[in-house]
């Protein structure tokens, strides 16, 4: 052994310290309150001759008297030396034992353990800290309280999340869900353009995402709460988006700013009643074609061939992460070609496909069913990527040679088209479809939609 390794040995010993001797006494503790953990007289004086121990144990217990001073009457504050902390949550008692160890670590003899009824926090005790910073924890903590109800967010330009003090610390957006837990007694009143809102302060748990995801107390304003029926798009809303692509461009301007869209479309909310008055069937431009034959497979799947000039497409369908599975949507006749839905599970993608009746290849692929007009020179299509939470709307032009163009890509933050083949034509320029708040849309059904009408100017 060479005297580096030697005197590294010596080194650990120096630092090495024997808490054998104190007696392992428990203390069980439960409920929400704080607890502040220091020597017995027996293990400091293991430890008090390291530097700054001293001074440590006397900044320690004057900011611990202090605070168990401020919340005496409320008994949410105490302080223990004993070694074993048997800390009762709901599910079961954790029991910690502070000297288990040979090497010096302040937080193991100087600590504050923030403890409620399903779990607790411990933290290391710093001389620099603001003592009253833990009873900050210990109130706005609401990782454990009960939530009594969820709302959601009814106001169109969001509403503000504050401290006790009223404080405006974020913003929920229009169609946010809230937590609540509770409500103080009494209420204010509000005036919002020319009508008074009343409500009391909902005190919300709230997921604090810059202070490690913390669930903290938190206070809105109960007049813009509502149910899920109550979330809307607002009129004024509507006509909110981007131009990502436009004729005289190849690509995709990913970097477009949000802008009035009025240039390019005229808008309207419509009535249920107007929606379901228009008697449409979006594959109207398919037909069937009487010498496509399909078999079914056990797991549901089809098997299909498509007959072209010369030969034959075969389609062979299977539910398995390495496989995929296909649909015969129909024959598009002003195109000369077939419209095929394929999903293909390990690539994760679903796409309709339209491939030509002579030469079998793939002419275009859309994201999602395409709307064809009723002169069939154009086509919508609605989209949204559930990675990047954008709805697309996109518009073809079908040319006189039966080539498909991509002339116009819009996104519209504020609503979603949640039902992409849906879509009814008015005229050759005008559509109507459903639309719902994109906070609110998880792909479940949606009880309370809207109904938009959009005229394409260009």
């Amino acid at each position: 052994m060479n005297s580096q390794e030697t005197e590294k040995i010596k080194v650990f010993i120096e630092q090495a310290y024997d808490f054998s001797s104190i007696e392992k006494d428990t203390l069980i503790i439960e409920g929400k309150q704080l607890l502040y953990v220091k020597p017995s007289q027996k293990e400091f004086e293991i430890i008090k001759n390291i530097e700054g121990v001293q001074a440590l144990n006397n900044a320690f217990n004057f900011s611990a008297s202090n605070i168990i001073d401020s919340l005496k009457s409320q008994n949410l504050a105490s302080i223990t030396s004993k070694r074993v902390l048997g800390i009762i949550t709901k599910n079961d008692t954790i029991y910690i034992d502070r000297l288990n160890t040979k090497n010096f670590n302040t937080h193991n003899h100087f600590s504050i353990y923030y403890i409620n009824t399903c779990n607790y926090k411990s933290y290391t005790y710093r001389t620099r800290d603001n003592p009253y910073f833990v009873i900050d924890k210990l109130y706005e903590d609401m990782s454990c309280d009960s939530i009594i109800e969820q709302k959601y967010v009814i106001a169109q330009n969001g509403l503000n999340i504050r401290k006790a003090g009223g404080q405006v610390i974020g913003k929920f957006n229009n169609g946010d869900i809230v937590n609540v837990i509770g409500y103080t007694k009494d209420s204010i009143e509000i005036k919002d353009k020319n009508k008074i809102v009343k409500g009391r302060w909902a005190i919300i748990n709230y997921e604090d995402f810059e202070d490690g995801r913390r669930h903290k107390k938190r206070y809105v304003f109960e007049g813009y709460l509502g149910d899920i029926e109550d979330v809307k798009v607002y009129d004024e809303d509507l006509i909110y988006g981007s131009v990502i692509k436009t004729p005289a461009e190849q690509d995709y301007n990913d970097d477009a700013y949000i802008e009035n869209l009025s240039d390019y479309f005229k808008y309207e909310l419509i009535s249920a009643s107007k929606f379901n008055s228009v008697n449409q069937d979006n594959s109207y431009f398919l037909t069937k074609n009487p010498s496509i034959k399909i078999t079914k497979n056990e797991d549901k799947t089809e098997n299909f061939n498509l007959p072209i000039k010369d030969s034959i497409l075969t389609f062979k369908s299977k539910m398995d992460y390495s496989a995929a599975s296909y649909t015969y949507y129909g024959d598009i006749d002003v195109i000369n070609s077939y419209l095929v839905y394929g999903v293909y599970y390990k690539a994760e993608e679903a796409l309709f496909s339209v491939i030509d009746k002579e030469t079998g290849e793939t002419k275009f692929v859309f994201p999602e069913f395409p709307n064809f007009s009723p002169n069939k020179k154009r086509i919508i299509c609605f989209s949204y990527n559930i990675y990047s939470e954008i709805n697309y709307l996109e518009i073809y032009s079908v040319k006189p040679n039966q080539t498909i163009i991509l002339d116009y890509v819009f996104t519209f933050p504020n609503w979603i088209n949640f039902e992409s083949d849906n879509v009814k034509w008015l005229s050759n320029d005008t559509i109507v479809f459903k639309i719902v708040n994109p906070n609110i849309y998880n792909g479940s059904e949606v009880v309370n939609p809207q109904y938009l009408k959009l005229q394409f100017k260009k």
